[in-house]
């Protein structure tokens, strides 16, 4: 499967251009802006309609923010295009924090520690995964979990 992303509008093509960020709808409803994703069988079938992007501009603008020759480079481009693609993969991620959270207590500083490629300490993941736990669940900040 060959993918492409193309933002249309010249303020949503503004915004990405500041922000790489591929925009949101409250964004684009803002900006009167449109991302089209497009899914070609062939890498022809996408190139041809790269070709056809090129006749159209100079009417409107926009831009190709990702394709099959550019993919997501970082971890948190990768997890949105995952939602963007399957959002019920989000219930996948919330499951796993509900996990962690239920047994972080009991993992060994070292062991919690490696599960994050001791990047960071123990104390602040004990810290930082109910207020993750929280955002995913629209709990406020410092809500206490039963």
């Amino acid at each position: 499967m060959h993918k492409a992303t193309i933002i249309f509008g010249t303020n949503a093509v503004r915004r990405y251009e500041e922000t790489g960020d591929i925009p949101d709808y409250e964004t684009l409803d803002a900006t009167e802006g449109a991302v089209v994703r497009r899914d070609f069988s062939t890498k022809e079938a996408r190139d041809a309609y790269m070709r056809a992007l090129e006749d159209y501009d100079g009417y409107n603008k926009y831009i190709v923010a990702d394709s099959e020759e550019t993919p997501h480079s970082t971890t948190d481009a990768r997890i949105k295009e995952m939602l963007r693609a399957e959002p019920w993969y989000g219930l996948f991620l919330l499951v796993g924090v509900q996990v962690l959270m239920d047994h972080i207590d009991d993992l060994p500083d070292d062991d919690l520690c490696g599960m994050f490629d001791s990047v960071f300490s123990a104390e602040l993941i004990r810290e930082t995964v109910p207020l993750i736990y929280n955002r995913m669940n629209g709990f406020p900040d410092g809500h206490q979990c039963q």
